[in-house]
């Protein structure tokens, strides 16, 4: 027999997606009656990211907080995400894609992996991008929602989606208020504390106090609450991660967006372009000591083939994570518990995780220590994992004879990258542990698009021949390719949900991926 509900009010402070997203699963969690909700909003915050990736793991989510993608393409200007292209980490101008989803398929006990290492010891050219779905799909500017379905080729993949932040939040803000959310506006200028270190209350501009059993704070880097608490120390990852200050901004565009973001090498750091309808978002991370704030502004804007970048802001950037996330009875979210460049999963997913989490663990008020502790361990366990995929990027990468680049590749690792590396070049495979956020073949493409190469294919594929393995791989890619004929292409699954118009081209044989505004890719390996 499950326990009452502990009564309690929960108070959320943040303006962008990640605290409106919080307020909405609170109350569709518990009814509000029981746990009054209300999210406390700064009119002087700065301004949020310009737009968000929603990782598929946040757009499996939506069911539970009754959103559907045409409401969230239509209300936040989306596009659908197949996963992300990378050029320049393997070499000048290479690209290679990150997709949402497996590769190939297996003989029996045989993973497709194994297949393909001894086929391509054989001479046989084998890139794991073309023997995706997603992969394939995304370069021809096809999109299609994948399905359940047991032996459906779209069930390998998975999507994800790219929503305008201000669009996102208004959504969600307008669902939770719905759901009977309170909103509060006011600027923090004091802490009411109890004598454990708990936060009883907040004093706010206007001779006004708002009091809560639990605080969650979703205010992105600037933390206006977790950050004032004495015990949250953080883990500080800048001497592994070579970027300290970030650009965001973005430009007008025209036409369909790409199914899929893009992340550009510079000579001293990393461009994002998170295409949207109507305009594309774009960051950049930099090493301020390798370039100037005015400097990194022309070359974003020449990467985006624009005349002027709109909503340009320059803030210092701090990779890195609270080492305590839940301290007495405040919780962290998104940026205000973490920085890390979006090479794999984004802040939002963190915070839907962080979300997920708590709302498993939290049984009362302020929650047991012993309840905090875990919560604290699966946050750190999640966050580190995350890190190393991003480290994996700069300690890989091909960029040779630049400064910031030559430096990322000389600097430290992680034990926990290094054996994963060591068990990839010793047998092919990726160890998983515990709160991963990324599956085995994200790991896999990582390394072996950078050059790693297993010693070994394994025992399993030892017994099968070549002739069994090409027929297989063939088979695999001629069910893959007349599946990406019958695919609708972005537009069109677009404007099935009234959204865009424009006219959309592709090309279903190619398998090499032109990045946007960019030539064709002529490092591809078949």
């Amino acid at each position: 027999m499950n326990a009452p509900v502990e009564a309690f009010t929960i108070a959320i402070l943040g303006e962008g997606p990640e605290a409106w997203l919080a307020a909405l699963a609170m109350a569709r969690t518990v009814p509000v009656a029981r746990r009054p909700v209300t999210v406390l909003t700064d009119p002087d915050a700065p301004v949020s990211s310009p737009a968000v990736a929603l990782h598929p793991s946040v757009t499996d989510w939506h069911n539970a907080l009754r959103l559907d993608d045409a409401t969230l393409v239509n209300r936040a200007a989306g596009a659908f995400s197949f996963g992300a292209a990378l050029t320049g980490w393997t070499g000048p101008e290479q690209t290679w894609f990150n997709p949402f989803s497996g590769f190939g398929a297996p003989i029996g006990p045989v993973p497709f992996y194994p297949i393909a290492l001894k086929l391509r010891a054989a001479g046989v050219p084998m890139r794991l991008s073309n023997f995706s779905l997603a992969a394939l799909a995304a370069q021809t500017n096809r999109f299609q929602v994948p399905d359940r379905a047991p032996g459906s080729v779209l069930s390998t993949c998975r999507h994800g989606l790219h929503a305008d932040a201000h669009g996102l939040a208004k959504l969600l803000r307008e669902s939770a208020l719905a759901a009977g959310v309170v909103e509060e506006q006011g600027t923090i200028r004091d802490i009411e504390w109890a004598p454990d270190g708990a936060v009883t209350a907040l004093r706010l501009d206007g001779d006004r106090r708002l009091e809560a059993g639990l605080w969650l704070d979703a205010s992105g880097p600037a933390a206006r609450l977790a950050s004032r608490l004495q015990a949250n120390r953080r883990d500080d990852w800048s001497g592994l991660l070579p970027c300290d200050r970030r650009l965001q901004a973005r430009v007008r565009t025209v036409g369909t967006p790409p199914p899929y973001r893009h992340l550009e090498t510079m000579a001293q750091g990393v461009i994002e372009h998170l295409p949207l309808h109507g305009s594309t978002a774009l960051s950049a991370w930099f090493d301020a000591s390798e370039i100037d704030d005015e400097s990194v502004h022309l070359k974003v804007r020449d990467a985006a083939g624009a005349e002027r970048l709109e909503g340009l802001t320059i803030e210092p950037f701090r990779p890195g994570r609270a080492v305590e996330p839940w301290v007495a009875n405040c919780v962290a979210l998104g940026e205000a518990a973490m920085q890390l460049e979006p090479l794999g999963p984004g802040a939002f997913h963190f915070a839907r995780t962080a979300l997920q989490r708590l709302l498993e663990l939290m049984p009362g008020e302020g929650g047991s220590e012993a309840v905090r502790t875990e919560f604290n361990r699966r946050a750190a366990e999640e966050q580190d994992h995350a890190r190393d995929f991003v480290l994996a990027h700069y300690r890989l990468n091909a960029r040779q004879g630049e400064p910031f680049w030559d430096a990322a590749r000389q600097g430290a690792v992680t034990p926990g990258l290094a054996h994963r590396r060591e068990v990839f070049e010793a047998r092919g495979i990726v160890p998983l542990e515990d709160e991963e956020p990324l599956e085995a073949d994200a790991w896999l493409n990582l390394f072996d698009e950078h050059g790693l190469v297993p010693r070994h294919a394994g025992p399993l594929v030892a017994g099968l021949d070549l002739d069994t393995l090409a027929g297989h791989a063939e088979k695999v890619r001629t069910f893959m390719l007349g599946a990406l004929r019958t695919m609708p292409s972005h537009e069109d699954t677009l404007l099935s949900l009234r959204v865009a118009k424009g006219q959309l081209e592709s090309t279903i044989e190619s398998v090499s991926l032109a990045p946007p505004g960019r030539g064709e890719d002529r490092t591809a390996r078949k």
